[in-house]
């Protein structure tokens, strides 16, 4: 990352790159006008754009027109074209073979571009012109590019025929397919032949397929002859030899036999468009006369053939054609010959071969030196093809710098200048090649222009310091670094970028951080590198920096990974697998570990060791796919895994029949026969169909009638059958292997008479149901009345009622599921027969589905081991951890990712992170805070469990807050004495080791003037002595802990009573007592503040001479004024109101004296709504949760429920004190007092200078945090009386009038409460004494307000 600072001409521009984003601030200043633009820009993904340099613009270069393959016949000529769009001048020029073409008179290039061969040169030893050709294309300016591959072929026809035609004998009305196939370029044309005339396509009784297959529909005695093919293509013409149709006169073949193909469908490979027909023929005819039908089915389910406008149809008298075939189309086929004898299978592969197609293609981009640079491309293809990279029409070598990334990416670390040129990716499989072109543009770094280096670099940051390898391993570094923090925030870096190189190497990386730490990843073992840490900020980049050389640590070396792995699968129980050894070897390979599982289920991993390199893996189930990888080793140990491959074991017939067979007369002449399939590790392949086997029991047939149906149908309605007679039933299941094992036999009866449909159909005898987590699986058993016809079912459903939904189902089923439910509810099933006259009574039943659980994943992988947790700083944690499968080498080649899982002991949610490296930093972390940590693996759709967990703790931080509830309190009996509590801050970040109490008489001083008490440990209060009595105090907290000082506290006002242990107490900071309230200003960048080399802060306006700081003060004063005039008029009325009150007081005096001598003198001792003790706290370690901070906050009393002073006006409150345990213990604290704000231009009449009494030191602030103007003396502190005093001895204050006592009762913990209430209470008397001195307290203040007011009034 790279901040630029350009100045021209009163525009100032700061542009500066952060966490890969591009930040533009832009402010423009005119002279002598107080007008500040400001733009914001955002720009995403700096790496892929330019931070701080001119953009650069990408001319159009790329190919118009490619070459294409060429079929040419010997001696005649070739042409290849090629077109180029560009905005440039370019040179065209052609390779033959990867090779520049040599021009002679034969092979030439045309103006335009174009290359011509003539007279192509075709010799049985010597191809001179067969080859693969490319156009290339040069830009000066740009550089070169290639276009695809174009083959030039010679045309040819085999010698000898790959399918000729075959003799064979048929019945009379069998059918007949003749084959003839030959190779040849282009593909030779097919003409058939019977008795030496040709074959017309139109002939009623052949068919001539697209693929030149000859099929006789129904063969007569003249189609009884000679048939021969005739293949021609521009090469030359051949013929097959002669076959013979004769008839077949042997009766026994003829009727009642079971189905045979005479001609079988084959595998076929197909490109995709092509159209493709799958041939199937078969004979034999049932005992009816019938011939056999023929079936397809794809997957295990029947073709629907019938549908008009979908590319499968059924050509001739059962063959297949698929008209321009797709991927989805791969699959496996199967042709079913069906009579009532038997039904024949014969099952094919089609596979869909896909050219190359661009998913992404590669974006031109321009880069910076230094920068990371990734070049995206993807591509769609079967076979998968092969991406390679080129750049500048030559191969792209990798190396650790120039990497292929999840094959397909091309990636370059730390660019270069030479790294610019045109970059193609080039994808290449059995069918096709592609192209696509890309511009990599690299960019010099910009940082300051020259002329403004002089008047910038006192802005720049300075540089880091204490740069160390906090943590080393043999394929990362962690760094960490110092940064000075006593700069002024402008001053502060917006980032730090970070250069590593390899020893003597030119090519550098860099990385951009904004912590003071950073982890250097895919370095080489046993490698040096050089590494330096600039810093930046918006006025630029501080290049002073001192280098540091690291060495990676040493790894054994380890075999690579094994390439070539190839699994196929050998039989229904084993897979050969392949591989060779690894490349590069420098140590001999002891052995290999052989890696297996089954992806079914991935319950777990076995494992043998193998000393070839070819392995038969047996004892493997039946048509299960399983995933295998090898792991190479030497005497050092284990290398890299190579990648998996998998494969799937070959099918075999099912081991165990259909389940739940069951057979019910539907009526007199059928059967409704229904079966669920064989169960799921026993079927061994795709259920294809099933086969049902019927005859009449009392007739004792051997082997009745065979009905096959689809492999998707679970019922069959036998139909034709007798009346009143038994039949049995059983059933098998097919795969393209052939039938398993046939279930019981079922028998029923069909009824003696039709059934009757003049009644409704009754109640279903039985409604069973299983619920799951979204269906519900239904089934039951027809009404006890079978003589009455049922025309279905009506299955109803609801959550919590019925008949919400329904479905209607076919008479024959007896089981259904109904899907897409919800989980955990509860529904209600009824199920009725209905007929054409009505519906029956239904039947109810009530399920829950199940709660919808995440199913665990399969856990094949074994989890991480070795996790280390090393703490970096109080909020940085480095996690590393080690991975058993990937070898000693510990190099991840795969896809696999790594979940980090961590959280605090209090804390159960845990937070998750991702990491593809076998390291992290997770950062953001509480300091002082324990962590938890554990990981797993995550490859595909196999992941680990949890690794072990281990724990660390952050290191200690500053505190980041200030110490809470500070509360000042006057002992009992000393007016000289104050007790100041308070709680530890919500983050004390560490262990308290002590505070700091700050108090003073001016606020207005600066803290290094300010008195300090110093607290040392984790104590909660401190006495404070020697103050002087009716004096107004001001106090600020700051807590510390062993790594620094924490925030100071909100500033406390409070007043020492006085001499006779009256008045006094807490005056709540007023809303507009700016400066006694002040928090501490944290260093944070603010825009629109520019500091210069002394330190000082000024704006941007008042640094170019637009506002000077006289017209600032002049708009304070005005505003100010405004105030002053709104405050005196609200002092004004409220005199008023208070005048009021003082007389219907002074009404009530004699009232007053007569209920004391009615009631007598009581003490009063309200409830103490907060009486918090304290106990000493002892100088031990302990530790602060923040649910700890939280518990006792809840324990503080409500502004609603203190004792408040001062009326209405809740800013003066004296605040209730808190009973605490004293430093000595004999003394008690009682204290309640008025307290008021003490004046500004209060007349001072004695100083003194304080001595400490107190064990803990007292010293001043000055001592502590030497202050920026150089005062080092201590400041003492001012014994401060008023001479403004009326009759009650109150202190007049100018500034404010003091609000009269409230008629809240006071109340201290422990002492007798005195009623300073004017007015009576219902159960509580006062004596008039009291009542005497309070009203000529009132008189006194009211005599302070109204020379207040006058002197207002006067000025």
């Amino acid at each position: 990352m790279r901040c630029l600072t350009v100045m021209k001409s009163g525009w100032h521009v700061n542009m500066s790159c952060k966490r890969r984003r591009f930040a533009a601030v832009i402010a423009c200043v005119l002279p002598n006008q107080m007008f500040v633009f400001v733009v914001v820009a955002l720009l995403t993904d700096f790496f892929g754009s330019v931070c701080g340099s001119n953009l650069t613009s990408f001319g159009e270069f790329q190919f118009e027109l490619e070459p294409r393959d060429v079929i040419a016949a010997k001696d005649s000529g070739a042409i290849f074209n090629c077109m180029v769009r560009s905005s440039a001048q370019i040179d065209v020029e052609w390779l033959k073979d990867g090779a520049p073409v040599e021009y002679d008179d034969r092979r030439y290039k045309l103006q335009n571009g174009s290359f011509v061969v003539e007279a192509v040169e075709h010799l049985r030893h010597q191809r001179s012109d067969q080859g693969d050709y490319q156009c290339m294309a040069t830009s000066r300016s740009q550089g070169t590019i290639i276009s695809r591959k174009a083959k030039l072929q010679v045309a040819y026809l085999e010698k000898a025929f790959a399918e000729e035609p075959q003799s064979v004998s048929v019945h009379l009305g069998d059918m007949m397919m003749f084959s003839c196939r030959i190779n040849g370029l282009p593909t030779p044309d097919v003409r058939w032949f019977k008795d030496e005339a040709e074959l017309e396509s139109s002939h009623s009784n052949y068919f001539i397929h697209y693929d030149n297959v000859l099929e006789l529909r129904s063969v007569q005695f003249s189609d009884f002859g000679r048939y021969r093919c005739k293949a021609s293509n521009k090469d030359r013409s051949k013929l097959s030899r002669n076959a013979f149709l004769s008839q077949d006169s042997d009766p026994s073949t003829y009727q009642g036999v079971l189905p045979r193909f005479i001609m079988k469908p084959r595998d076929t490979i197909a490109l995709e468009g092509d159209t493709v027909v799958l041939h199937c023929g078969a004979n034999g005819r049932d005992r009816n006369g019938a011939a056999p039908r023929l079936e397809w089915l794809k997957d295990g389910a029947t073709l629907d053939l019938t549908s008009s406008d979908h590319h499968f149809t059924l050509e001739g008298q059962g063959s297949l054609r698929i008209d321009g075939v797709q991927g989805q189309d791969e699959g496996e086929y199967t042709c079913r010959a069906i009579n009532m004898e038997d039904s024949v299978d014969e099952a094919v592969m089609l596979t869909v071969q896909v050219p190359p197609k661009f998913l992404l293609r590669p974006k031109s981009k321009a880069m910076l030196v230094n920068s990371d640079v990734e070049l995206e491309c993807d591509v769609l293809g079967s076979p998968r093809p092969t991406i390679r990279w080129l750049k500048n029409g030559f191969a792209v070598m990798m190396d650790d710098y120039v990497q292929m990334t999840e094959g397909r990416n091309l990636r370059i670390l730390g660019v270069m200048k030479s790294d610019q040129g045109m970059y193609q990716c080039t994808a290449t499989n059995a069918v096709g090649m592609i192209q696509a072109v890309a511009q990599l543009a690299i960019n010099e770094r910009k940082i300051l222009d020259e002329d403004q280096l002089s008047t910038s670099n006192s802005l720049l940051p300075p540089p880091a310091t204490d740069i160390t390898a906090a943590y080393m391993s043999s394929r990362f570094v962690t760094l960490a670094w110092q940064y000075s923090n006593e700069l002024q925030e402008t001053m502060e870096p917006l980032g730090f970028l970070v250069y590593w190189k390899e020893k003597d190497s030119v090519r550098e990386r860099v990385l951009n951080t904004s912590s003071i730490e950073a982890s250097i990843q895919d370095l080489k073992p046993s490698t040096k590198y050089d590494i330096r840490v600039i810093t930046y900020n918006a006025y630029g980049i501080n290049n002073d920096s001192m280098p540091i050389a690291v060495e990676t640590n040493a790894e054994d070396f380890v075999p690579a990974s094994p390439v070539n792995v190839l699994a196929t699968a050998s039989s229904t129980t084993s897979v050969d697998v392949s591989w060779t050894p690894p490349p590069n070897l420098s140590d001999p390979i002891t052995h290999y570990k052989l890696y297996y599982y089954n992806i079914n289920d991935g319950a777990f991993e076995f494992d043998t060791n193998v000393t070839e390199t070819r392995y038969t893996v047996t004892g493997l189930l039946k048509f299960s796919r399983y995933g295998f990888r090898i792991v190479a080793f030497n005497k050092n140990g284990p290398g890299v895994s190579s990648d998996e491959v998998t494969c799937r074991t070959f099918s075999d017939v099912p081991s165990q029949p259909p389940q739940n067979v069951s057979a019910e007369a539907a009526s007199s002449t059928s059967i409704v026969v229904t079966w669920e399939p064989p169960p799921d590790g026993s079927q061994n392949g795709i259920i294809t169909g099933y086969k049902i086997r019927y005859k009449q029991k009392l007739r004792g047939e051997r082997s009745g009638n065979t009905v096959t149906t689809d492999g998707n149908l679970h019922f069959m309605e036998l139909t034709g059958l007798d009346r009143n007679t038994e039949y049995m039933i059983r059933v098998q299941a097919l795969t393209v292997n052939g039938s398993g094992p046939a279930s019981s036999w079922a028998i029923t009866e069909t009824f003696l008479h039709d059934l009757d449909e003049t009644s409704v159909p009754g109640q279903p005898t039985s409604l069973r149901v299983r619920a799951f987590t979204n269906s519900i699986a239904v089934s039951w058993t027809p009404p006890v009345e079978q003589d009455i016809m049922i025309r279905g079912y009506i299955l109803g459903y609801g959550i919590g009622i019925p008949d919400v939904y329904s479905q209607i189902l076919d008479a024959k089923m007896r089981y259904h599921t109904i899907k897409s439910l919800k989980s955990s509810s509860e529904y209600v099933i009824s199920l009725k027969a209905f007929n054409n006259v009505g519906e029956g009574v239904p039947i109810y039943e009530t399920t829950s589905t199940r709660e919808e659980s995440t199913p665990e994943p399969h856990t094949p992988m074994m989890p991480p081991v070795a996790l280390k947790a090393i703490v970096l700083s109080s909020t940085t944690i480095l996690l590393t951890w080690s991975d058993t499968t990937l070898g000693r080498s510990q190099r991840i080649t795969d896809s696999r990712y790594y979940t980090i899982r961590y959280g605090t002991k209090v804390l159960t949610k845990y937070k998750m992170m991702n990491s593809t490296d076998l390291n992290l930093h997770v950062e953001e972390l509480r300091p002082d805070t324990e962590y938890e940590f554990s990981v797993r693996v995550t490859k595909g759709n196999r992941q680990s469990t949890w690794s072990l967990s281990v724990f660390n703790r952050t290191k200690e931080s500053v505190p980041t807050s200030f110490p809470r509830d500070m509360t000042p309190v006057a002992m009992e009996g000393k007016s000289t004495t104050v007790i100041v509590n308070w709680q530890p801050p919500r983050h004390p970040n560490g262990q308290i080791t002590g505070y700091l109490i700050f108090y003073t008489t001016d606020a207005t001083e600066p803290d290094s003037e300010w008195v300090v008490e110093e607290v040392r440990g984790d104590r909660l209060s401190v006495t404070i002595r020697d103050l002087t009595p009716e004096t107004t105090y001001y106090f600020r907290i700051r807590a510390r802990n062993s790594v620094g000082q924490g925030p100071m506290s909100p500033t406390v006002i409070f007043r020492t009573p006085r001499i006779d242990g009256t008045g006094g107490g807490i005056i709540e900071t007023p809303d507009d007592f700016g400066p006694l309230n002040r928090l501490p200003v944290r260093n944070s960048w603010s825009f629109g503040h520019m500091q210069n080399s002394r330190g000082s802060t000024e704006t941007p306006a008042s640094a170019s001479g637009m506002i000077s700081s006289v017209v600032l003060w002049i708009i304070v004063g005005c505003i100010g004024g405004v105030m002053v005039v709104t405050a005196v008029i609200a002092a004004a009325v409220f005199i008023y109101c208070r005048n009021a009150s003082a007389k219907k007081l002074m009404k009530n005096r004699d009232k007053l004296a007569e209920q004391k001598s009615k009631y007598g003198r009581k003490d009063l001792n309200p409830p103490d709504l907060w009486s918090h003790e304290l106990t000493e706290l002892t100088h031990t370690d302990k530790e602060f949760s923040e649910e700890a901070f939280d518990e006792i906050s809840k324990q503080r009393p409500t502004d609603s429920e203190r004792y408040h002073m001062g009326g209405s006006d809740s800013r003066y409150r004296s605040m209730s004190p808190r009973s605490v345990q004293m430093v000595s213990p004999g003394d008690k604290v009682s204290y309640h007092g008025i307290a008021k704000v003490l004046p500004r231009d209060a007349e001072i009449n004695s100083v003194r200078t304080r001595s400490s009494s107190n064990s803990t030191p007292r010293v001043n602030a000055g001592d502590i945090t030497q202050s920026s103007s150089g005062r080092s003396s201590k400041q003492p502190l001012l014994n401060i009386t008023s001479s403004l005093k009326n009759s009650a001895g109150a202190i007049q204050s100018p500034v404010r009038p003091v609000p009269p006592v409230s008629c809240t009762p006071l109340r201290t913990p422990d002492v007798t409460k005195v009623d300073l209430c004017p007015h009576p209470l219902p159960s509580k008397q006062a004596s008039t004494e009291e009542l005497s001195a309070e009203m000529a307290n009132l008189d006194g203040l009211m005599k302070d307000l109204t020379e207040i007011t006058q002197e207002q009034y006067d000025c």
